[in-house]
């Protein structure tokens, strides 16, 4: 019998299961960790471990790499629970790590013990085998509670059985990545959904998550160009400009992608842009990415870099002075102090971000495992959102995305994500960093 216990150990023993054995808060536990935090690394060791090598397997939701065999160095990224990853044969060293330090592909090094083991038929292994999909909208299935619902922990003792801990608000959201069936606190036998943290819910009060459908469009010319916009009116419509008359032409629909003209013209309280026909349409129903006049410095050759206006709400890809791609976001940060603007450059990717705070994203229910996540410097982070509202402005300094749009921004952004890694920073090397525009 597949023991619940066994599985939950690695978790536990790392306090980052709220309420078991006196575990304090999930989030709480997490919280600053940070890519960027670490000590710097003032000499290269090499690692140079091939990728087809005997393999290591990550028992925690947090396995730390770091840039040399010492929890002082610099992080890297993480592994999470259930990933693998090729190592090098022999211990670098067990200096304050019992087990050894593991030089892994292509670079860094994990301390073996209780975050990660040698053992690759480890139940938590098998049990956290799914894999996140680098490939797909979003990396796992989702799913949302239908109602107030219990969140469960495993027993110590019986092994097979499980208790409560806490409890889910309606429209709490997270990744599934596994089903089990368990006897309760009642000796009822549930049947239970996985989290990535390693406590279960009740299958029976979650439905499948519809993501957002994507509101981007590709630039290349065929058919779209800079200067575009994207449709984001209650009641948006196509205009015709006769004199001082407007005189309304057609509907348009929020999937509308629109070709812009050069003209402007102010009528009254409402302000129009030209279509590249003769009709027009009020800025107040579109979010425009207009032809820029002015350049910053990093806008160079092929140079990836990112143009963030957020008064707009639109996300625009660029290598060189040439746009590839632009997406208009769900929502957006006000700007007040605080909030840096500028230049800045990608700190650090997540596949899912479990430094944020659950509530943090909206304070009427809970969304773990938040997917795509993009952390600048600056402290702004971009990342996959699941509401289906209206664009809105947020207190918060983030830049949401429908989860596809998000997927294409985050592969695109450097740096690379090693196979079987969560989490990666950038390097230190200026010219392989993605540079930002906040504006």
């Amino acid at each position: 019998m597949f023991r619940l216990n066994s599985l939950l150990c690695p978790f536990i023993g790392l306090g980052l299961i709220g309420a078991v054995s006196g575990c304090d808060d999930l989030w709480h536990k997490v919280k600053g960790r940070v890519l960027s935090r670490g000590g710097d690394s003032n000499e290269e060791i090499s690692t140079q471990v091939p990728q087809n090598g005997p393999k290591l397997g990550a028992l925690a939701d947090f396995t730390p790499i770091f840039d040399k065999p010492s929890r002082d160095s610099r992080r890297l990224g993480w592994l999470h629970a259930g990933a693998q990853v090729a190592r090098s044969e022999k211990v670098a060293t067990k200096q304050n790590c019992p087990d050894g330090w593991f030089a892994i592909h292509p670079r860094g090094y994990v301390c073996v013990g209780q975050g990660a083991t040698l053992d690759l038929k480890h139940p938590t292994l098998s049990a956290m085998s799914l894999s996140p999909k680098l490939n797909e909208p979003l990396p796992y299935p989702y799913a949302q509670t239908r109602v107030p619902t219990e969140l469960f922990a495993p027993n110590i003792e019986p092994d097979d059985g499980v208790h409560p801990i806490a409890k889910l608000r309606p429209s709490s959201t997270f990744a599934v990545v596994g089903s089990w069936q368990a006897l309760d606190d009642t000796d009822q036998r549930q049947r239970l959904a996985l989290m990535t943290q390693g406590t279960f819910v009740r299958v029976e009060d979650l439905r499948a998550v519809k993501a957002p459908s994507r509101r981007s469009v590709a630039i290349d010319g065929h058919p779209y160009t800079v200067p575009l916009a994207f449709v984001v009116g209650e009641r948006p419509r196509v205009w015709k400009l006769n004199g001082d008359e407007a005189t309304p032409s057609s509907t348009l629909t929020s999937d509308t992608i629109l070709s812009l003209g050069y003209k402007t013209r102010t009528l009254g309280e409402a302000r129009y842009t030209s279509l590249e026909d003769v009709t027009w349409v009020q800025q107040s129903d579109i979010a425009a990415v207009r032809r820029r006049n002015d350049w910053p410095a990093f806008a160079r050759g092929n140079h990836h870099w990112i143009d963030l206006d957020l008064d707009q709400g639109t996300v625009v890809l660029y290598e060189g002075e040439h746009a590839t791609f632009a997406a208009l976001a769900l929502s957006t940060p006000q700007k007040k102090p605080g909030l840096s603007l500028g230049s800045t450059t990608v700190l650090a990717k997540y596949i899912t971000d479990k430094t944020l705070d659950p509530r943090s994203l909206d304070s009427s229910h809970e969304v773990y495992d938040v997917p795509w996540v993009i952390e600048l410097a600056s402290g702004l982070r971009l990342h996959g959102a699941f509401h289906q509202d209206k664009r809105a402005t947020v207190n918060s300094a983030r830049v949401e995305l429908a989860p596809e749009d998000a997927k294409r921004v985050w592969n695109w952004v450097d740096p690379t994500l090693p196979e079987g890694w969560h989490a990666v920073t950038a390097s230190s090397d200026v010219d392989k960093r993605t540079d930002v525009l906040v504006r």
